[in-house]
């Protein structure tokens, strides 16, 4: 047994009362640890690295532990106080023995994982699903991206360093991104003010290169959110050219125009999809395109591992559903001779290769040819699972 890190008793409330609100509510686990830490101002540093490393620890591996501290094996996650508590301990007492103690036990309770999930992957990837799987079980590095418009991968890293933030170049290959040491606020310093980095998962860090986008490129973002990606192609272009952030959500594009002027980037246009005229007015107007579609975020489960709880075989349909009515209804918006990237974070081929086959044979994409495939494999890479498909217009 490992020797137990005492908790504070305000600490183990917190992370008590964050997990019943996690599996009893319907906020999603950042949203709840934000406003944890908002009612609870006290808590330093330390106090919020601890609580939020043992709530995503636990609910990575909900359905192991509930098994092994309590003898039950549901997904439901319906526990009372005192299996709260034994819960809770038992990852206390044994949290760096977990994966031994899971060995024996069947692939869909070792990592924990739904079982019509397990189900899925298995029939999907073969046997690539059992590394896959694992890799989406582990904690997740924290990435950045430079903001190279503003400042080199070199002096950037050497200003962290003088700001305490200890970090090194992820990949000889893509200088401009930096793996933290240790998870460490970074929200807070000078470097992160003044625009010079965002924080980006490395496998997220391929998508803007893997468009092309080029200095003087009209270039549409068409599923553009918070906008990590239109930040990312905006300043690959070096403030040249036009990058038209398009989205469903107003407040998602408010943020994004915060970033860009935090980032210095001013080639970024947002508009607000309201209706089928937004679309309809970009026809055949970009040069090139980024579709990066709402998935099931399978590729991402070890940064959202409660994500995996909260998805269903019904909200899988409902998405691939979506996804291929983007395809199909967005593609105009692509000049003859562009070039569109379909994207997602998702591992699953029913999200990726089999949209992109729909869509090809499909009328609408009749005059699309496949370039190239990105598969992004988080067992293969640093980064999370991401797929990506870059198509060219005849």
């Amino acid at each position: 047994m490992a020797e137990r890190k005492r908790l504070h008793p305000p600490n183990y409330k917190a992370i008590k009362e964050c997990l019943k609100e996690n599996f009893q509510g319907t906020l999603n686990a950042d949203r709840i640890l934000e406003t944890c830490f908002k009612t609870n101002r006290r808590l330093g540093s330390r106090d919020r690295k601890q609580i939020a490393e043992s709530f995503y620890e636990i609910i990575r591996n909900m359905r192991l532990l509930q098994f092994l501290a309590i003898g039950k094996d549901s997904t439901k996650f319906v526990l009372n106080d005192l299996e709260w508590d034994a819960l809770i301990e038992f990852y206390l007492d044994h949290k760096d023995e977990l994966v031994h103690l899971a060995m024996n036990l069947p692939r869909a309770v070792r990592e924990s994982i739904p079982n019509w999930l397990d189900e899925l992957g298995r029939n999907g990837l073969g046997h690539e699903w059992n590394s896959i799987l694992h890799a989406l079980n582990l904690q997740a590095p924290v990435f950045l991206r430079v903001n190279t418009a503003l400042i080199s991968p070199e002096k950037l890293r050497e200003k962290l360093m003088s700001e305490n933030i200890e970090c090194d170049f992820a990949d000889r290959a893509n200088p401009e991104i930096l793996v933290l040491r240790e998870r460490k606020n970074v929200f807070s310093g000078e470097s992160f003010h003044q625009g010079l980095f965002e924080v980006q998962d490395f496998s997220s860090q391929m998508i803007a290169p893997f468009l092309g986008v080029q200095p003087g490129d009209r270039v549409i973002d068409a599923c553009a959110g918070a906008g990590g990606k239109s930040l990312h192609m905006a300043s690959l272009m070096k403030n040249g050219g036009k990058v038209i952030a398009l989205d469903i959500y107003d407040r998602k594009l408010e943020e994004l125009k915060r970033r860009a002027r935090r980032q210095k980037l001013f080639n970024i246009e947002t508009r607000l999809i309201d209706g089928t005229k937004t679309i309809k007015k970009l026809s055949k107007s970009a040069d090139r395109m980024l579709l990066d579609v709402p998935c099931t975020g399978t590729g991402v489960l070890r940064r959202n591992p409660d994500a995996k709880w909260k998805l269903s075989q019904e909200k899988l349909n409902s998405l691939v559903k979506t996804q291929q009515e983007i395809l199909q209804n967005y593609a105009d918006m692509v000049k003859p001779g562009g070039t569109m990237v379909y994207c997602t974070c998702s591992v699953l081929p029913e999200e990726n290769e089999q949209q992109v086959d729909a869509f090809l044979k499909s009328e609408s994409g009749q005059n699309w040819r496949l370039d190239e495939k990105l598969n992004l494999r988080p067992d293969q890479m640093p980064g999370d699972g991401f797929f990506a498909a870059r198509l060219i217009r005849s």
